[in-house]
């Protein structure tokens, strides 16, 4: 980071959601009884993974997992974005927590 780097706040991290992120939506098999669960994740995407991985130290200190990785998806790499990454938040406790953070600053 470069010497003007500030340490995030809620704020940021809204604001950064706000413009780079989304919430997915996904269903989850249950192999002991075979039902569905729906599980709601966090996204955040950017091309810089470095910023990403602040947000997820940012996230950790408040005690909420993430992780980042190679965003792969068959239309960001069409339009040349081959370098894109993805910090995601999965779980209902993190996505939860997460949310009640970011509150009040979207």
């Amino acid at each position: 980071m470069n010497a003007s780097w500030q340490p995030l706040s809620w704020a940021y991290v809204a604001g950064f959601f706000d413009g780079e992120g989304c919430v997915d939506c996904g269903e989850k098999t249950q192999h002991h009884s075979g039902g569905v669960r729906r599980q709601f994740r966090l996204k955040f995407y950017q091309n810089n993974r470095e910023v990403l991985d602040e947000i997820s130290l940012f996230l950790a200190g408040h005690g909420i997992e993430s992780k980042v990785e190679v965003h792969l998806r068959a239309d960001r790499l069409a339009k040349a974005h081959a370098g894109s990454y993805a910090l995601i938040v999965s779980d209902c406790k993190n996505t939860l927590k997460t949310l009640m953070g970011m509150d009040g600053h979207l």
